[in-house]
């Protein structure tokens, strides 16, 4: 009788227990190469990729740091829609409280502020981190309800199903940068896997409609990136940032550099190197203020106070001074891009590091007694819980530009105009 119940029953189940592990130990190890492969194009900064690599790897084997990964790719690329939509798929009942705050900063970028409040509590944040956070939702929920009288409208006509931003004035145009397919071949790169941004130029039509954009110029424009300009006061000089590679890791990995050219015969001549570069750190986003003897910038050189940092330089007659850092009231630990001083003094530019809505938001600042002022928060409707920033305006039509990724757009990111009422 014993043998019969041991062949019949127990020899199955050993049997059954065995190839559930051997299975179990296949599903680790390819797990485990996915998680290798995620991580390889995540150090490389192509996040789409590291993305499908690392859902591969959690759903063979649900690990939390994975999970919490997925959600920090999700945040990293933009994408934050589609990463809430992951998080409800598959924790909508169970988020565990090593996810509180990726979830919760989720919930805030998606205008879900109450939910986002509930889980940053009792999250596992330091208390400074979760103050921060706490005061952006409460911030962002005032001025919800608060909004300005500001129109903001959505430049259709210009935009593409790509990436759209960094618009600046050139003479009676708006110049832009952007990854829509042109006539130069482009591959797919960056966090949101799209080609490479080109200079784009638009004008308005005299009933105020607005053209179908062109490419700015062959010259300036190359394979690589290039974006975030600024021009002289006659518009003979312009200032962009284009992306270069490095190899790391066997990889070829991209950076940012600015490049200056002058206008010559009617033409653009083959840009150089501007002076404000080096070897090791990423510099972009110029803006050129004064009498052209004002610029600034963007740069992640490591003696700033974290991620990105904003730069001035002053021109004399030996040539441009030493970059100096805005300071501690501009600059955070995390991102300050995309420098504008309009001509009332005031200095616009993009940050996810000062209280906001959720992602990058868009802050102005002015000098006093030689120290910049506490930045303000621009509010709603030109803020959004989405990503908002490469803001220029024209003070003499109260007319602005800017970028956002926000929802009801055309593309990934998007022009919008704003009528200063």
């Amino acid at each position: 009788m014993f043998l019969r119940y041991f062949s019949n029953i127990v020899i199955p189940m050993m049997i059954s227990f065995c190839l559930f592990a051997c299975l179990s130990r296949g599903q680790g190890k390819r797990a485990e190469k996915y998680a290798t492969i995620a991580q390889a194009y995540e150090e490389i900064g192509e996040y789409t990729n590291a993305l499908e690599y690392y859902q591969q790897a959690f759903y063979l084997v649900d690990r939390i740091q994975w999970a919490q990964k997925i959600g920090e790719l999700y945040i990293e690329s933009h994408q934050y829609k589609e990463g809430l939509l992951w998080f409800n798929k598959n924790y909508r009942t169970n988020v565990t409280k090593p996810l509180y705050h990726i979830y919760a900063q989720l919930l805030m970028y998606n205008d879900q502020h109450k939910r986002a409040i509930r889980y940053f509590k009792t999250s596992n944040l330091a208390p400074d981190d979760k103050k921060f956070w706490l005061q952006s939702c409460d911030s962002a929920i005032y001025w919800l309800k608060n909004p300005d009288s500001h129109i903001v409208k959505n430049l259709y006509k210009v935009n593409s199903p790509y990436s759209d931003i960094s618009p600046s004035f050139y003479k009676n145009e708006l110049v832009f940068s952007s990854s829509r397919e042109g006539i130069i071949i482009k591959k797919k790169t960056g966090a949101q896997n799209q080609p490479h941004y080109n200079l784009y130029s638009t004008k308005q039509k005299e009933n105020k409609s607005w053209k179908k954009p062109k490419i700015f110029s062959l010259t300036l424009n190359t394979s690589h990136h290039e974006g975030g300009v600024c021009f002289s006061k006659d518009f003979q000089t312009i200032y962009f940032t284009r992306g270069g590679t490095k190899m790391y890791k066997n990889q070829e990995v991209e950076y940012l550099k600015l490049y200056k050219s002058e206008r010559e015969n009617g033409a653009w001549k083959k840009p150089k190197h501007f002076i404000m570069n080096d070897s090791t750190a990423s510099f972009g986003h110029p803006f050129l203020g004064g009498d052209d003897d004002i610029f600034l910038f963007a740069s992640d050189i490591p003696e700033g106070y974290g991620g990105t940092d904003l730069y001035i330089c002053f021109k004399d007659k030996d040539g441009w001074s030493l970059p100096i850092n805005l300071g501690p009231n501009i600059n955070t630990e995390k991102d300050e891009l995309y420098p504008f001083i309009c001509s009332d003094g005031f200095l616009f530019f993009s940050s996810n590091g000062h209280i906001g809505m959720g992602g990058f938001d868009l802050y102005k600042s002015r000098l006093k007694d030689g120290k910049w002022t506490r930045p303000k928060n621009l509010g709603y409707p030109i803020n959004t819980s989405y990503d908002d920033f490469s803001f220029v305006m024209n003070n003499s039509t109260k007319t602005g530009f800017f970028s956002s990724n926000r929802p009801k757009g055309k593309g990934s990111e998007d022009l919008y105009e704003i009528t200063f009422e």
